[in-house]
């Protein structure tokens, strides 16, 4: 009976990865998720969350304009300047923990790290604008920082490496490689040279974003969504607004699933389709998403400028309500016979055939 019983289980647990893994493969409405978000009544210092990063214990650090947020998954805990003269201007911008376990913090006007609970500065006196806009790490383990120029960051300081380029704004990484954007255009790094690839920008594109989706490079713009053409060539690509969108957020929940934010919306790309749109007028826990995470069980973290921390996790079962058939709420079972769903209820049996019960 003993050995029964460990085979049903195991047989439920396989047959529960299978359903989750379709599910993940599948495209499902935002309504089928369910939405949870932390703000000021649940610790957090204030309300905006611009970067979400993950330590190798599964803490979550969160960059807010009142200090580092560290989450626990139960309550949060701010490091401000109460910790460290270094956050007396506490504006985080970007963070970003390290294979060596560093965690990088930009602000509005500081670059510095944390180790072990203690800041220590990072010289940003030698970089060509003196402040960081964007920072990344390679598989391979280095780290580049985008202040002006682009920098390798190692053992604490930011050296200038061999290809001089001005004006970096974003970092990407695409088949394993860096990729940028400057001012006028944008390009990968190949051993020491830059490679530009695409036209070059309009000068009043202003680049957010860079990512790799579906085999093609997706800039986001404060002039709207581009993707690099086979023509070398940016491509717009139409949402659900009369106005070009200034792009606020670009990031990808798995393989087919691309997130796009804008001022006034959130759009869901699903395999190169768009496929939904929330406005932040109806949805107002997701206002204004500034930044996305994955974690390890596949649920979306948000981070946005009026609601805090927010997490997406799909929930596939869907209450069938008695408007559609079942007013009995007792159900013994139900079964699917050549394409009709069997249910056995209290009162009778139900069936359908892709209708109403």
């Amino acid at each position: 009976m003993v050995k029964i019983r460990i085979a049903i289980s195991l047989w439920l647990y396989f047959c529960f990865l299978t359903c989750v893994n379709s599910y993940a493969s599948e495209f499902w409405p935002l309504s089928q998720y369910n939405i949870q978000n932390w703000s000021i009544r649940d610790g957090t210092p204030q309300v905006s969350v611009y970067d979400i990063a993950k330590d190798d214990k599964g803490f979550f650090w969160l960059a807010t304009e009142k200090g580092v947020v560290k989450f626990d998954g139960d309550k949060f805990t701010t490091y401000s300047q109460q910790h460290s003269e270094l956050l007396e201007n506490p504006r985080i911008k970007k963070l970003l923990w390290t294979n060596s376990k560093e965690l990088l913090i930009a602000t509005d006007s500081a670059f510095f790290r944390m180790v072990d609970d203690e800041f220590k500065s990072i010289d940003t006196s030698k970089t060509q604008s003196g402040r960081v806009v964007d920072m990344l790490q390679l598989p391979d383990g280095k780290i580049y920082v985008a202040a002006g120029n682009l920098y390798e960051y190692q053992n604490g300081a930011l050296i200038k490496p061999k290809v001089p380029l001005e004006s970096v704004s974003q970092l990407a990484i695409i088949n394993n490689r860096l990729c940028l954007s400057t001012a006028e255009v944008f390009g990968c790094l190949s051993g020491n040279r830059f490679i530009p690839l695409g036209a070059h920008f309009p000068p009043a594109w202003q680049v957010q974003s860079i990512i790799d989706y579906q085999g093609l490079t997706y800039l986001g713009t404060q002039q709207g969504l581009y993707s690099l053409g086979d023509d070398q060539q940016w491509h717009p690509i139409q949402l659900f607004e009369e106005e070009v969108p200034s792009i606020r957020a670009l990031f990808k929940q798995d393989d087919d699933t691309l997130w796009v934010g804008t001022e006034t919306t959130l759009y869901r790309l699903f395999r190169g389709k768009l496929m939904e749109s929330v406005s932040y007028k109806t949805n107002p826990i997701l206002s204004l998403v500034l930044d996305g995470f994955v974690d390890e069980s596949g649920n979306l973290w948000l981070g946005t400028l009026i609601s805090g921390l927010v997490r997406t996790e799909l929930n596939p079962a869907h209450h069938v309500p008695a408007e559609k058939g079942i007013a009995e709420p007792f159900i013994w079972s139900v079964g699917l016979i050549e394409q009709t769903f069997i249910v056995g209820t209290a009162t009778g049996t139900l069936s359908t055939n892709q209708g109403p019960f």
